[in-house]
C-alpha cells in the first residue's frame, strides 16, 4: 500500500478516536449565567437564615448609596423578605437622599408591607410610594393605614390593585382623617365594596386638599366624590404608566370626571 494512502488512513483513525471519545465522555455542565449585578437576592422560602439576610441588606445599602432621589425596584420581584430587609436599612441608614419608592409588581405581600409601613411611620424623607400590585390585601391596607396616623411627609401613595377590599379601604380612612399631609392617593381597582368606597368618599368631602383616584364603585360613593365639584375621581386607565413618581402622565391616563 503506497505510504501516502497508509497516512491518509492513520490520520482518519485518529480522528475517529477523537470523536468517539468526545461521544463517550460526558458533557460538563454549564453553569448558569451570573445574575445582573443590580437584581436583589432571590426572596427563596427555603432560605431564611441570617446570611440570606445579611445579603438582603447589603443589597440595598449598595443599591441606596447609588440609587439618588428616586429609589427605582420596580418588577424586580423582591418579595417579603427583601421588602422587610429594605425597611430595615431605610429605618437604620438614616437615609436622606431617597424621597421616591418606587415598588410595584414585587410580591412583597403583607409581611413586606407591614414593614414598610413601620418604616414610613416615622420617615422624614420620603414624599412618594408606588406599591402598586404586591398582593398585601386588608391587612397591609391596615398597616398603610396606621402609618397615615404618623406621618407627616408623604404626599403621594400608589396601592393599585392589592385587593384590600372594604376592611382596606375602611383603615384608610381612618388613617386620612389624622393625616393632613398626603395630597393623592391612587387606589384604582382594589376589590372596594360599598362601606368602603362611602368611608373614603366621606374623607374626600371633607378635605380640600385630597385627590383620591379609584375605579369600581359603588354610584352612591361616585355620587358624592362628583358632588365635590373637584374631577379628581375618575378610572385609571390600566396602563402602568400611571404611577406617582410619573405625575405628568397622570393626566392623560384619567379621564371622565365631571
Amino acid at each position: 500500500m503506497p505510504r501516502s494512502v497508509c497516512c491518509v488512513f492513520r490520520v482518519c483513525h485518529v480522528l475517529l478516536l477523537i470523536v468517539l471519545c468526545a461521544v463517550q465522555a460526558p458533557l460538563a455542565p454549564v453553569p448558569p449565567p451570573p445574575p445582573p449585578p443590580d437584581a436583589p437576592p432571590p426572596d427563596d422560602d427555603d432560605v431564611d437564615d441570617a446570611a440570606a439576610h445579611d445579603s438582603r441588606v447589603v443589597f440595598w445599602l449598595r443599591k441606596l448609596a447609588r440609587a439618588g432621589d428616586i429609589l427605582d425596584v420596580y418588577d424586580n420581584h423582591i418579595g417579603p423578605k427583601g421588602a422587610v430587609a429594605l425597611a430595615e436599612v431605610l429605618q437604620l441608614a438614616n437615609n436622606t437622599s431617597v424621597t421616591a419608592l418606587l415598588l410595584d409588581f414585587n410580591n412583597i405581600g403583607p409581611e413586606g408591607t407591614v414593614a414598610l409601613a413601620e418604616m414610613l411611620a416615622s420617615n422624614i424623607t420620603i414624599t412618594e410610594v408606588a406599591l402598586g400590585d404586591n398582593n398585601f390585601g386588608p391587612r397591609g391596607a391596615v398597616a398603610l393605614g396606621s402609618m397615615l396616623k404618623r406621618n407627616s411627609t408623604l404626599t403621594k401613595l400608589s396601592i393599585d390593585d392589592n385587593n384590600i377590599r372594604d376592611e382596606g379601604a375602611i383603615a384608610l380612612a381612618e388613617g386620612l382623617t389624622q393625616n393632613s399631609t398626603l395630597t393623592y392617593l391612587f387606589i384604582g381597582e382594589n376589590n372596594i365594596g360599598h362601606e368602603g368606597a362611602m368611608a373614603l368618599a366621606e374623607v374626600y368631602q371633607r378635605s380640600t386638599t385630597l385627590s383620591i383616584f379609584i375605579a369600581g364603585i359603588s354610584q352612591p360613593a361616585a355620587d358624592i366624590f362628583y358632588g365635590c365639584g373637584r374631577t379628581t375621581v375618575s378610572f385609571l386607565c390600566v396602563f402602568r404608566v400611571c404611577h406617582v413618581l410619573l405625575p405628568n402622565a397622570v393626566s392623560c391616563c384619567v379621564g371622565g370626571g365631571r
